[in-house]
Parts: structure tokens; sequence; C-alpha cells
């Protein structure tokens, strides 16, 4: 029987309703408020005052429409909350029971909402229907989120004016046009006005969505209050209950709708993950504070542009989705965002041709999912672990988020296009009529023999080549060198568009001038299976500005297909600075996305820039053709338009025979997408090619198999770590406690957070021997008067190197130390005064501890901190570990042999062991007081982290002094750590901007987070 979940609920409500309400011997209320004689004896019994009103009511309570009063539905209260056993009135149960579980007397009236909205009730102590019916009806309160009371009346008059129950009366008028329960489903007289109707309860789209409603001919709202919202049914396309009340555990099904009224504006309660309640009422709701964000937006902010979400803009997804646009034109679609989260979002997901791009900083983004999870590894676990259900929702509820706090990249930094180095080429010089950049990628990372033969047969006409590949074995290039000019070796970035921007980028875009053309083509197609001289000659012959092997009219736009791209020097003068602009502006771009910005993107630039466009094959000259001539009624499928024909694919024979076209699809034959037939006739169609059928054949054969993997194994190089240089610092010399100190930076960077740390334990008394690969001056200038020593060493050893070094570097000054601690700034330390911390340990008289241990694997306590006592040292655990001590472990090893072996060697000779956050105690502490927390399961396994999994709760209940920066940085487990920054601002002595400043460094410097003013605007460019 489903009762409300609300956190506490039944604590609330038992102390404060548990007045001795009487009943007689056949269980009727003393309080006549709960049975209203003259509302059911008029209902029931034709208003005779003499019947037996209660006697009747029981007889019938289970039975629809056998009422004790209009706020009290016992048929449906009975069937949600009593067993078929239970003897008692409907009624009867509420007042003994159900009232103090914060069950819902009807559809209408929801005592949880009723306490939320009118604080005054639950301050008195009154019961809140007993409130509603004695006073809350005649102050014109509502019962529920579904009844407006107030409006109600100001709609009806003659219900104020008779003093009657707004209620009541609706009751009465229920299904009548006109007697709506609030303004949401109120449908306005006049067509011209804008309806409100699908605000937050959308009765037509409910019947649209569920038919088996419609079908019953049942009236939508009613049943979406009697039952619907108790099935996880939507009320709106846009409210989704499930999403909802996975966000908010606290909350039970039925209730979410009323939750997110009342609660609707606050951070984290969105309605759906595509919808940002807190951003839309911060940047659009400022002069109305008690507007509800989705229904601000469903009824004016839509039709004024605003954006649901910082990464949605409905005119940017109309654009990029051509096929919504036009239903939207037509009426056929509400909105593209309706589309979006309907069908778009999942359809995006999949990876088809659906777009979604957006702007972030100074770079339009699109949505890649598969370039989403590869860059945010942690995505992953918040799928596996449900927390979210798809990449594009992670995206949308927490990535953006944890973006502009600088936690996350959206995507990572090997997307820029690199010039890795550059060969040159031993057909030098300005010697053809054209120049050539010739995109090259090769899976296998091979130069095939197909493409030896389009090289030949470019220079064959006259033409430089200058190659771009991803290529850097030195056999592979060989192959080329002898045909080209120049070879670019790049990084696996940017596809044949990036391979082409970085030519223009390293050559400059005057790099045609002494050509007559420049070309852009690629490794994409078998070329040339036809005669190669015609094509030149056509070029020619035509001499369109901006010239193609073929053009087509497939996505809905007139485009040259850019696998061979001719620039003469006005297209290149028009074309080429707008597309290194682009280029540089589109960060990520899926296959899509470049085929719309730059495939379909440069025909238009051409156009616009008043160029002549045109192509070898021409798809509107050959449609014209096959329609008039019966022997290609093969190719018939034109004849209703080129829309969705790609020559290439669906007329590939005819191109290739009749016209002489000199090109062959890889794709074609690799994938066939489009179903083509007729690969029997390839070697006929061929013949006088340059490409020789095996040569497609080994190729196809190969690019079919799975991937080599295979690599040359060289032998392991094990650097050795060794002292550069022993500075001595201006920092305390003599203390109690001497920290070894362990720091690197991929960036040698000397951090601020790692100068705030330094710093933090020198005022907490310790000596600090700061050990680092950082050589720069200026870098070691920061801690040199916070530290004891400065030891430069190789970087070389990772942590437990550094720590090997300094016993050796300053094995003759430790027995002056009471204690040695071995740490790093794998942490942001401390959160708090670490002082009593010291204290604590110090009391407890451990000779070797941790601050927090770890079950996973074995038990060990967690090497980022380790502190080692007099007789730890004396007893001789500093030699033990010089002797073990392996340069060649990887880290692994070094995890396995020192971090998870070293704590149990210890312990297990006897030396006193202590943990200051020991894991029992915390999984105790999470099994008693977090039974609903999202990691729960590790806690009843015991192999959890307590830095990663209970974060926040070592932060909040414990002042765990560290937090490590692997959260944060890489969060291999999928934490929600979108609260973090705000939880160490709020609970910590330590300053978030540390934390933000430095992930931004390491993770974000090549895609920085915009302004919180530009979040929305993303169309500004497009305008």
């Amino acid at each position: 029987m489903p009762v409300s979940k609300e956190k506490n609920l039944k604590k609330k409500l038992a102390p404060r309703f548990s007045s001795n309400t009487e009943f007689d011997k056949r269980g009727r209320p003393s309080c006549a408020a709960y049975f209203d004689e003259v509302w059911y004896s008029n209902a029931h019994l034709e208003g005779a005052r003499t019947a037996d009103a209660w006697g009747h009511y029981i007889a019938h309570a289970r039975e629809p429409g056998f009422d004790p009063n209009p706020a009290f539905d016992s048929a449906w209260y009975a069937k949600r909350f009593m067993s078929k056993a239970d003897k008692r009135s409907p009624l009867t149960h509420y007042v003994q029971q159900g009232r103090r579980e914060g069950a819902s007397p009807s559809p209408w009236f929801d005592p949880w909402w009723y306490l939320k909205v009118y604080a005054d009730v639950g301050e008195a102590g009154v019961e809140p229907l007993h409130h509603y019916l004695v006073y809350g009806a005649a102050e014109r309160r509502s019962p529920g989120p579904y009844f407006d009371a107030a409006w109600y009346v100001a709609r009806h008059p003659e219900v104020a004016s008779l003093s009657k129950d707004p209620l009541k009366h609706y009751l009465a008028h229920v299904g009548i046009s006109g007697f709506e329960p609030n303004p949401l489903e109120a449908t306005p007289a006049d067509a011209a006005m804008p309806s409100k109707l699908s605000a937050l309860f959308d009765a037509g789209w409910y019947l649209s969505a569920y038919p088996d409603i419609a079908a019953a001919d049942i009236d939508p709202v009613w049943h979406y209050l009697e039952a619907g919202r108790y099935e996880g049914r939507k009320p709106n396309p846009f409210f989704d209950p499930n999403y909802y009340v996975r966000n908010h555990p606290e909350v039970a099904l039925e209730d979410a709708l009323g939750h997110y009224v009342i609660h609707g504006r606050g951070a984290d309660h969105d309605p759906c993950p595509f919808f940002a309640s807190a951003w839309y009422a911060e940047t659009y709701l400022g002069d109305a504070p008690n507007a509800n964000p989705l229904q601000h937006y469903l009824e004016e902010g839509g039709r004024l542009g605003y954006s649901p979400h910082p990464l949605f803009d409905e005119a940017r997804y109309l654009k990029g989705n051509a096929d919504v646009a036009k239903l939207v034109r037509n009426g056929a679609m509400r909105s593209g965002y309706y589309h979006f989260v309907r069908w778009g979002a999942g359809e995006i997901e999949n990876g088809n041709f659906r777009h979604l791009s957006f702007t972030w900083g100074k770079y339009d983004l699109d949505y890649d999912a598969g370039a989403y999870a590869t860059d945010n590894p942690d995505v992953a676990k918040a799928i596996s672990s449900g927390q979210v259900h798809s990449r594009l929702e992670h995206l949308f509820v927490y990535g953006w988020r944890e973006a502009m706090d600088g936690l996350r990249a959206i995507y990572g930094p090997r997307h820029a296009v690199r010039l890795l180095k550059t060969v040159a080429g031993q057909a030098s010089g300005k010697t053809g009529r054209y120049l050539c950049l010739f995109a090259h990628y090769d899976r296998d990372d091979l130069v095939d023999p197909y493409v030896v033969i389009y090289l030949k047969s470019l220079r064959a006409m006259d033409v430089d080549i200058v190659f771009i590949t991803a290529v850097t074995d030195d056999k592979q290039l060989a192959k080329v060198k002898p045909l080209v000019s120049q070879i670019l070796v790049k990084n696996e970035a940017g596809r044949d568009f990036g391979s082409w921007w970085l030519g223009l980028k390293t050559l400059g875009m005057d790099c045609g001038k002494g050509y007559q053309r420049v070309i852009f083509a690629n490794d994409s197609i078998y070329f040339p299976v036809r005669p190669i001289a015609p094509l030149f000659a056509d070029m020619e012959a035509k001499g369109y500005n901006f010239y193609g092997l073929s053009d087509s009219r497939d996505l809905e736009t007139y485009h040259l297909q850019s696998f061979f791209l001719a620039f003469d020097a006005r297209a290149q003068e028009v074309v080429f600075p707008e597309f290194m602009t682009r280029f540089e502006r589109n960060y990520v771009l899926t296959k899509w996305g470049q085929i719309r910005e730059y495939e379909l993107g440069l025909t238009g630039i051409a156009q616009t820039g008043g160029l002549s466009v045109g192509a070898f094959f021409s798809s509107d000259d050959a449609r014209e053709e096959i329609i008039k001539d019966s022997r290609f009624r093969r190719w018939g499928m034109v004849d209703i338009g080129l829309n969705n024909i790609n020559p290439t694919h669906d007329l590939w024979d005819l191109v290739i025979g009749h016209y002489g076209w000199p090109g062959l699809k890889l794709e074609l034959l690799r994938d066939n997408p489009k179903g083509a037939t007729g690969f029997e006739a390839l070697p006929q169609l061929i013949a006088d090619g340059e490409v020789p059928i095996e040569v497609i054949e080994a190729h196809q054969k190969r690019s079919k198999e799975p991937a080599i993997l295979v690599r040359n194994v060289k032998p392991t190089v094990i650097d050795r770590v060794a002292l550069i240089k022993h500075v001595k610092g201006k920092g305390r010399d003599v203390a109690d406690r001497l920290v070894l100190f362990a720091h690197y930076d991929p960036q040698a960077v000397i951090d601020p957070h790692v100068v705030y740390q330094v710093k933090a334990l020198e005022r907490a008394g310790c000596a600090v021997a700061f050990i680092t690969s950082v050589k720069d001056s200026k870098e070691l200038s920061q801690i040199v008067p916070h530290v004891r020593d400065v030891l430069i060493k190789t970087d070389a050893g990772r942590d437990f190197g550094s720590w090997d070094l300094a016993i050796k570097a300053l094995k003759s000054e430790l027995a002056s130390f009471g204690s040695v601690i071995w740490m790093n700034d794998s942490t942001y330390f401390p959160l708090f005064d670490p002082k009593p911390m010291f204290q604590t340990m110090a009391n407890r008289g451990a000779d070797f501890w941790g601050i927090i241990d770890s079950e996973n694997v074995t038990w060990h306590a967690m090497s980022w901190f380790w502190s080692f006592g007099r007789k730890a040292i004396s007893d001789g655990w500093f030699d033990w570990y010089l002797d073990e001590y392996s340069p060649a472990y990887s880290k692994w090893a070094q995890i396995h042999n020192y971090e998870m072996r070293i704590p149990r060697l210890i312990k297990a000779s006897g030396l006193k062991t202590d943990i200051y956050l020991p894991v029992t105690k915390m999984r105790d502490h999470i099994l008693t007081n977090y039974p609903d927390h999202q990691r729960i399961e590790v806690a009843r396994r015991g192999d959890f982290n307590i830095a990663h999994d209970f974060w926040r709760e070592g932060i909040v209940d414990f002042q765990c002094p560290a937090l490590k920066v692997e959260l944060i940085r890489d969060n291999p487990l999928g934490i929600d750590i979108a609260s973090l920054l705000g939880v160490v601002g709020s609970q910590t002595e330590y300053d978030p901007d540390l934390i933000r400043r430095h992930i931004a460094r390491l993770k974000t410097a090549h895609l920085p987070s915009p302004a919180w003013a530009d979040l929305g605007q993303l169309t500004a460019r497009d305008s």
C-alpha cells in the first residue's frame, strides 16, 4: 500500500496529530468535521436527516462516490491504504492510522503538500484534513497542488457569495467545460488567446501519450490524480516522475509533481534531465520570484526564445535538424524542444544523424557521445550504478555544472589538431600546375597500395602534393616520399577537414599562389578507377571557382561532396578564411557535424560569396537523363527527387560506367549502408582505370578484419631516482615532526594548493623536506621560505621513489625528530586545522598511523599520509624500506608491494598501528545513518574508499582533513561530486578556489568554461 515516503514524515505527524479523537461503538469519529452528515445525506439520502447516514456510509464506504466529506474519497483511499481484511470504514482507518502515516485522503487532498504550503497549520499542531474541513476551505486554502481554491472562487463568484466550499462546488461540476480545478487546465474561450493548456498537466498530450486512457474515454485529469501518478505516468512531456524520484528518493512517486510545484525553483529539482530549473529561474525569472520555471517556459519562455537548459537552444536545434524544423513549420510538431525530449535525446545518444550543438565560451561544440564518455571515464560508472541512464543525461544533469565549476572539461585536449613533425618529400619545389593537400588516415597506420596509386595519378596530372597523415612509421612514409613535396605528421584528431586546416595553417592560406588551383583530396575513394584526364580537362573547361568531383542534394542541401574539392584563386580568397575560422571555433564535431559545417558549409560559403560552383558529375543533369532515357529505369528512384540520393552509393555503377566518374567509395564496398547491388560488374566497369581490382579486394579484406594490435616490444628502460640538487630552505628546522613531502606536477608547476599545504604544515609545527622534480627557481621560490629542505630529483620513481631519496639524503638527521611523516600532494590538505588531529593521534600513542585506511583487496593505510613514530624508525623499518625499494616497479606494483604491504607488515611486527578515520567506523556510520545512500552496497561489503565513496560524510560528519585530488580530477568511481565545491566552501576552512584553479589548469585550460552570463545565449553567432 503506497504511502508518502517524505523523510521522517511519520515522525513529524504522529506526535502532533495524536489527539484522542473519540469514536462511537460503530467507529464514527466524534469530530463532526470528518463526517459531513448534511453533505452526505444530500448526496445519497435525498436530504433525509432522520436516516442513518453513518450506517449508510459504512454499508457503501468502499463503493465509488460514497464519501464522508468532499476532501475524502473512500473507495480511492481503501484501495490504496487498506487491506481487504480490515473491517474498519476508510474514514475510521484514516483518523486512527492513516493520518499519522501521511496517507492522502483523496486525490485532491495532499496532507504533506498542505503542511508545506501552510506552515502555520503544522506549527499549530492541527491535523491537515481536519484543519481544511474546519477552517481551510472557508479561508480559500487549496487542498493540494491540483485544486487552486482562490483561482476557482475568482472564476466562480457565486461560490463566494453563497459561502460554499470551493471543492464541493467543483466536484458537483467536474468534467463540465468552464469548471476546471486550476488555471493550468483552463481552456480559453477565445481561440486567439494564448492557451495555458499543457503547462503542468497537459490533458491533450496525456491522452495521446497513453492511448489506453483515450480508448477508455476516461477524463485525463481524473485518471492522472486517481491512478496515473501512482503508475509513474507523466503529466506532460517535460516532467518525468521516475527521474524526479530517482533524484529525490524521499518523495513518493505519486507526490513527485506536487513536490516539484513547491520546490521547482531550487537546485537539483529538475522536472526531467533536460530542464535546468534553478538555472532557468536565475536567468529569466528575477522579476517573478514565485513563478514555476517549467510552467513559465511552457507558457511564455519558449515563445520568447528562452532556453530550457544552458546546453539547449530551440533555433539552433531546428537549424541542425531540418526534418524537425519542417515538422514545426507545418504545425505537426509543437517545438524542437518537445522533439528533443520525446525522441531527439535518444536518437542523439544512439549516434545517428541527429544533431545537438551548443556554445561553450569561444567554442562551438557538437555533442559526441563517444568522445564525451572517452574523455570523462567516470560517466560509465555513473551509468552502471544507475545514477544516470545515458551519457547525454550525465552531461545535462552533472557534466555542464561541474565544467562551469572547473571540475571537468566537457571534452579533453586530444581533439585539438597538432602538428607532430614535418618530413621533406623528394618531389620538392613548385613544379606543378596544381597543389593538393592530401588527407590520409589508416586505422592500422599503414600506407595502402591504393593510396600510392592515387598519388601517382595526381603527379601524372602535374599536381604537387602535401601528404598529411597520422602515420609515424618511417617505413610507411618512405612509400610516399618520392611522390610528395612534404609530409605533415599530425595527431589523430580533426578527421579530413582537420588535415586540410593543418595544411593551410602550416603552409599559409596563400599557399596556392602560383598554382591554378588548390585541391583538397582524401583517401576515402579508390582513385582513379576510370581515366583521370577527363576530370582535369572538365575542371578547366567549365572553369567553376569551386569545383568538385561530384555534387549531391542529399541531406536536403545542395553541396559538393568533400572527398575532392578544387579552389581557384577567387575561391581560396573567399572560402579559406571562413573555413579556418569555423574550424578553430568548432572544437569538437561529430562526423555529421563536419558534414554540416564543412561539406555543406563550404558550398554555402562559396554560394553566399558569389562564386560559381559545379562538379564533374552533376546529380541534376543525371536525373534529367535518367527520367528521359528508358535504359536508365533501374535508377528511377531519382524520379521523386534527389533529397535522399547519394550518387556515390545509390547511382554508383551508373556514375562510373556511363559518366566515367573516376572514384569508388571505400564505404560503399566496406559497409554498403544503402544496400546497393550490382557489384558483380565492378571488374568490368573499372577495367580501364589505374586501380587493379586485386588492390581493392586486398584493402577491403584488411579493412573488414579486426584491427592490428601487434606492436614492437622494446626492452624496459628503468629511470633511476637521483638527487640533482639539495637546497636548504628557510622554514622551520627543529620540530617534533618531519614531513617528507613528495611533489609532482605534469606541468612542472608548484600549484597554490601545494604552497598552502606546506604553509599549513609549518603552522602546525612540522618541519618539511620538499622533494620535487621542478627545477625552475621562480616556482621553487614559493616554498623555500616554508620548508627545511628542497630535494630536487630526476623525474622518476613516483612518490615512493621520493621517500626513498629523502631517507637517504637526510638519514643522519632523522634521529632528531619524534616522528617522520611520508606525505604527498595527492590531496587538498588541510580542510581543517590539522593540529587537533595531530594531538589526538599523539594521545593514542601509535607507532605507525594513517589518516584513513581501506579494506579494498586487503587492509592497508592509504599511503598519501603515513606517520612513523620513533619506535618504528628505531626498529629499522626505514632501513628495511631502503633495501626493498625498486625503481623498476610500475604504479600498481608500488601499490601492491608498498602501500598494501608495509602497513600490514608493521602491524604484524607488534608495533601499535592506528587510523584517524578507520573504514570500520565509516561503515557503521553509513549503515546506521544513511540507509538510502547511493553507495550503500559498498558500505555493506566494506571494500570502499572513504576518500571517494563517502567524501561528503568524511568532511561533514568527521572533519576529515584531506580531499583526494583524484576524486575531482578523474573521479574513477563515477561518484556524484556536483556539490563538492559548495560543501568545501560551506563546511570547511579550505578555499574552494584553490581546487577550482588547480583542476582548471590540469583539465580545462584547453576548453575554459564560459561566463555565467553567456550561458543560454547560444544562437548569438548565427543571428
